[in-house]
């Protein structure tokens, strides 16, 4: 059953239930461009930009301009929810109204291509939960205060140091019997190195202590590291090789791949891989996730 809603000196839309998913979508993901829309709910882009349009002529959704990104020479329109449209969602749902993008957020300098790099996971996530048989997306969370944390780490003897860690997102997965947890770092070479190492030490320092287990349960956790070109990630392979404290053995504990895994087209390359470690001989390529019967 589809409803109709009037915007500012728009033309009535009739809102169909695939205009309500992905209204709530733009709650839920904060940001989504063309391709990441398209992906999840109008097949081409060419109808995912149109029907976008409309949605926001009618002041439910906002459009918003990224510029080209350095390593994808592709201009994309992106969209957000507007205040309309949280409370068509919150009307259609009678839950609270998602949050939508304010006018002052709008003129703010956001660091939007990091939330959709971010966030192409997050899709790519949600359509293996759709598509691949035994796959469930059991959890998703980004806001600060549903990640964020600290850790103490030793920096040297008698002094210590505390690691503000608030990761891009936390997940976690069912693959047939097996569960799975993550902290996902997106790094776009924005960060330097040496801090990004006080970040793989304060992972570590959680991990041990076992806090990491107020967000992951009884689930194996790691950190993943998708970042932009193969010498970042050499680097930051390198840092969090040394970031236990013996220094020398490194830890299956940091993952890392290259932000192009996370394809929209072919989301299973995110599982398959290539994915390598900060372990001893972790950099031979292998998958995130291996079989049961899969030898190590």
């Amino acid at each position: 059953m589809s409803k109709t809603s009037t915007g500012k000196s728009a033309a009535a839309v009739r809102l169909t239930a695939r205009d309500y998913d992905a209204l709530a979508s733009l709650g839920r993901f904060r940001f989504l461009s063309i391709p990441q829309l398209a992906a999840l709910y109008f097949g081409s882009e060419e109808a995912a930009a149109s029907r976008m349009r409309k949605l926001a002529d009618a002041g439910l959704a906002v459009k918003v301009f990224v510029p080209v990104r350095p390593y994808d020479r592709r201009a994309h329109t992106v969209f957000a929810l507007g205040a309309r449209g949280a409370r068509e969602v919150a009307a259609k749902t009678g839950e609270t109204a998602p949050r939508f993008l304010t006018e002052r957020e709008r003129r703010s300098g956001l660091f939007l291509d990091h939330t959709l790099r971010r966030n192409d996971l997050y899709v790519c996530l949600e359509l293996l939960d759709r598509e691949r048989p035994g796959f469930q997306l059991l959890s998703w969370k980004h806001e600060p205060e549903e990640v964020g944390g600290a850790a103490v780490i030793r920096v040297r003897r008698g002094l210590t140091l505390r690691v503000p860690l608030v990761p891009d997102a936390f997940c976690a997965i069912r693959t047939g019997n097996q569960f799975h947890a993550f902290l996902v770092e997106t790094d776009l070479g924005t960060v330097a190195v040496k801090r990004m190492a006080l970040r793989y030490r304060g992972y570590f320092a959680l991990w041990k202590t076992g806090r990491i287990r107020s967000l992951s349960g009884e689930a194996p956790v790691r950190v993943l590291t998708l970042t932009t070109t193969r010498s970042r990630l050499e680097a930051l392979r390198r840092v969090a090789h040394r970031a236990p404290e013996n220094g020398k053995q490194g830890s299956a504990l940091y993952w890392f791949a290259l932000v192009e895994l996370a394809n929209l087209a072919h989301p299973e390359r995110l599982l398959d891989g290539p994915w390598t470690t900060a372990a001893r001989g972790g950099e031979e390529p292998r998958p995130l996730i291996r079989e049961p019967d899969t030898p190590l």
